[in-house]
């Protein structure tokens, strides 16, 4: 009888092993999920910030080189170019907005080579690269915009649990 009884409790312990087995992948996968939804957000929110700071710079330097303010306008170019390629690189964007980027990166990279160069652009250079920097901006910030709100959208609609 004891046997039996022994053999039981063995039954029961091991059911309940798999069951505890059981429970706790499933809150593993629940925790991986929600680890997930976290950094989708997080990255989701750098990328915004990285848009931002783009169109703010982008604003900028059609007015350095306006304001022949020429020292400034390498640096600037170049941590626009930075943004942009990190932005396009980013698995949200398509192909038509990275075409985009692509287009306004290789602008401001000849306006960064051109002011490198000569430290001085001449007046009708001038009026060009900035009729040229501002059609971009113009449709770089709408591809931007829209990346934004995207993003926007896709937080909203993937409310945290925690």
């Amino acid at each position: 009888m004891m046997e039996q009884a022994s053999t039981y409790v063995t039954i029961i312990g091991f059911i309940f092993t798999i069951y505890q087995v059981i429970k706790t992948k499933k809150a593993a996968k629940e925790t991986y999920s929600k680890v997930n939804k976290m950094y989708e957000k997080i990255t989701s929110i750098n990328l915004a910030t990285e848009i931002g700071s783009a169109i703010s710079i982008m604003d900028e330097i059609p007015k350095l080189l306006k304001d022949e303010l020429y020292d400034y306008i390498p640096d600037r170019c170049l941590a626009l170019r930075k943004k942009l390629i990190s932005i396009k690189t980013n698995e949200r964007i398509n192909e038509e907005q990275e075409a985009t980027l692509r287009k306004t990166i290789l602008l401001f990279r000849r306006i960064q080579e051109k002011v490198n160069k000569n430290n001085k652009i001449d007046s009708t250079a001038l009026q060009n690269f900035i009729k040229k920097a501002l059609e971009q901006n113009d449709i770089t910030q709408e591809t931007l915009t829209i990346i934004q709100n995207e993003i926007g959208k896709n937080n909203v609609n993937h409310r945290s649990t925690f």
